[in-house]
């Protein structure tokens, strides 16, 4: 008699080696850097992160996430500022008020002002110089557009520049939220040629305002003398027309001066009788 074999099981044993590493864990202290102390280069690496300058590991950036909600933004910048400085230093600002200028911007603030944030567009040939009044003043240029952080600003200037821009969003905060941000642009204008030029006895002109401004239309005869008054009030934005009625003043050259603002204007006009 044959009978087939048994068939028996065989086992395999494997041994797995588990390894165990203890890993520090994320305590929102500011410490973006993770040298074991919140100080000003935190504030450097946090802003320098925001702005594209730089990255921060996952450890340093769930530090600098001091808030705790889950995004970098200049919130965590003045929370880590008041763990620096043990908190605050001065009555926080209720709103703060932009000036631009051609020149760069200047800000008004009724209070402590913890940062600020804005992003402008220009020209290629636009240049810029963040102030030296500040804790902490970063730039990042893409393009046209560059998005600047200014912490813990101490003077009244954010920035000088040359060239045009123009300012397209800011934040800014106080020493813990968000604060009310105004931007006033300078007032800008443009005047038209008078016509007719030559004239007689009458001539007109356009002033257009791209804001309300105080506007002042002038006439002068060549000795520098007062000849007329067309204006000397608040305008709103638009197109404002003026006409000068010579008929009363000789025949001669002249000239319209037209002041919005510090800026002027002036253009020469031919009476002929």
């Amino acid at each position: 008699m044959q009978f087939d074999p048994t068939c028996v099981p065989q086992l395999e044993a494997r041994e797995v080696m588990l390894e165990f590493v203890e890993t520090g864990g994320c305590e929102a202290n500011g410490d973006s850097n993770g040298d074991g102390t919140t100080n000003v280069l935190d504030i450097v690496a946090t802003v320098a992160s925001i702005l594209g300058n730089g990255t921060l590991g996952d450890t340093g950036a769930c530090n600098a996430d001091v808030n705790g909600d889950g995004t970098l933004n200049v919130l965590d910048i003045v929370a880590t500022v008041q763990l620096i400085l043990g908190g605050k230093t001065a009555d926080d600002a209720t709103s703060v008020e932009f000036n631009k200028s051609a020149s760069g911007v200047e800000f008004v603030a009724n209070g402590y002002v913890g940062a600020v944030q804005m992003t402008i567009s220009h020209d290629n040939d636009f240049s810029i110089e963040l102030t030296n009044d500040a804790l902490v003043a970063d730039y990042n240029t893409t393009g046209t557009n560059t998005t600047l952080m200014v912490v813990a600003p101490s003077g009244s200037s954010l920035f000088t520049s040359e060239g045009n821009f123009e300012i397209v969003d800011v934040v800014a905060a106080d020493s813990e939220d968000y604060i009310n941000a105004v931007v006033n642009n300078p007032a800008s204008f443009v005047v038209s040629k008078a016509y007719p030029n030559p004239f007689n006895p009458t001539t007109s002109l356009d002033v257009s305002l791209n804001s309300d401004a105080q506007v002042k239309v002038e006439v002068y005869n060549v000795m520098g003398q007062l000849v007329d008054v067309l204006a000397n009030d608040m305008m709103s934005q638009g197109t404002h027309n003026f006409t000068w009625n010579a008929s009363s003043v000789p025949s001669g050259a002249y000239f319209i001066r037209t002041q919005v603002g510090s800026n002027i204007d002036n253009q020469k006009i031919t009476l002929v009788k």
